[in-house]
């Protein structure tokens, strides 16, 4: 991609993360809404639908800042997912259950990365000595694009199952007057963001937090291969079965320790797990570009993508049992939103930047994660702990709904 579109380490930040991530998280919101007050299966199958054909047009890209449209339209699309399911998840299971099976859910996210690596890696191997394809209407497509085209159009028949799906029954769900729909949405967000201390408190943290999972999941394939000089197939084997087997065991073991014992579905549980996973990744941080070879720094990466997975699920049942059942869907998007304008605009940049510009030497990219995470992680750390010292009844699950009518 740098090479067919003469691109700096800082435009391909820009393109991982503020491309998608402005219109995602700011749709979110919308979504939110939408998720509290429609059919929330038809909501995730037609996001589905537009971000795997968005992302199919980005292998037909001719330039970069087509490109970065594309990557606009699959933050559209995305932006309709997580809020819609969240809420429908906690109209399925209990709240003793809720964080395992949000984590189950999360497990997705991991897995399809996996696949993206181990996927992605091999389908370049097979078309790396490919020349590029000419168009008939002028243009050309070079083989990375053929991944994108590739991962891209069967999401379409994920969309048609997805529709097929069951919604269930809203738990404690109360009408609520909205003649402009519009200024109805305002209120309700105004509401929510007034009333719930500990939610906002809970963003800002996790939005730090996620710095660092979006930092590390964009930069440590290219700090594999720059500073370990591990080859392509070495590093998409490694960041793939990373992704499939680490990330996922992480999430699921977070989402079962939150559940288990006499405290099960208690934010207070959940609120110790951040502090322990923010806190237990600093010290890796700072270690991590001392590792000079490759064997010792994939060792170090297993903990990390233990600890940066393992809130994941846990953080969606947090705000889930902090809110009213008719504020989660605009509830998890809020989360989304933080998280993602920090997180996803910021932490694939901020990398980018510091190796660009301060460094000046590609080969930085490690102490440019480093300096970065370590950063973040203090910041959120600080935070996390704040929100487990909160007050007790700011951290119970509430069934008084809000009438925002």
């Amino acid at each position: 991609m740098k090479r067919d579109f003469g691109l700096s380490d800082t435009k391909v930040g820009l393109l991982l993360g503020v491309s998608f991530a402005l219109f995602y998280a700011t749709l979110g919101i919308p979504a939110g809404y939408l998720a509290d007050r429609t059919n929330r299966k038809n909501l995730m199958a037609s996001g589905i639908a537009l971000w795997s054909l968005m992302t199919a047009i980005g292998g037909i890209a001719q330039n970069y800042w087509q490109l970065f449209l594309a990557r606009i339209g699959v933050g559209v699309g995305e932006a309709t997912l997580s809020p819609a399911a969240y809420s429908l998840l906690a109209d399925l299971f209990p709240k003793e259950r809720l964080a395992s099976a949000l984590s189950v859910y999360s497990v997705g996210i991991y897995i399809g990365s996996g696949l993206a690596y181990l996927a992605g890696g091999k389908i370049l191997d097979w078309v790396k000595d490919l020349p590029p394809i000419r168009l008939s209407f002028g243009g050309q497509i070079f083989n990375w694009q053929l991944v994108l085209i590739a991962v891209g159009l069967p999401g379409l028949l994920i969309a048609w199952g997805v529709a097929l799906l069951h919604e269930p029954q809203r738990k404690h769900y109360l009408p609520l007057t909205e003649k402009i729909p519009i200024i109805h949405l305002f209120v309700s967000l105004r509401n929510l963001l007034c009333t719930f201390i500990t939610f906002r408190r809970l963003c800002v943290a996790s939005s730090f937090f996620t710095v660092v999972s979006y930092a590390f999941s964009s930069w440590a394939p290219a700090a594999m291969m720059r500073v370990w000089h591990t080859d392509l197939k070495t590093t998409s084997i490694f960041m793939g079965l990373l992704m499939m087997i680490g990330a996922p065991t992480g999430v699921l073991l977070g989402g079962y320790w939150s559940d288990k014992g006499k405290n099960a579905g208690q934010n207070s549980v959940k609120a110790i797990l951040l502090v322990v996973t923010a806190a237990g990744l600093i010290p890796i941080m700072i270690v991590l570009p001392f590792l000079k070879t490759g064997l010792f720094g994939m060792m170090a990466f297993v903990p990390v993508v233990l600890l940066l997975s393992a809130p994941v699920g846990v953080t969606a049942a947090f705000v889930q049992h902090l809110v009213p059942a008719d504020l989660r869907g605009l509830a998890s998007a809020s989360l989304l939103l933080c998280q993602n304008l920090l997180g996803l605009g910021l932490g694939p940049v901020l990398v980018a930047l510091l190796t660009d510009y301060y460094f000046g030497k590609p080969e930085a990219v490690m102490q440019s994660l480093s300096i970065v995470s370590i950063a973040m992680l203090t910041i959120a750390l600080m935070l996390f702990v704040k929100v487990a010292l909160s007050d007790p009844k700011n951290l119970s699950n509430t069934d008084s709904l809000l009438r925002l009518d």
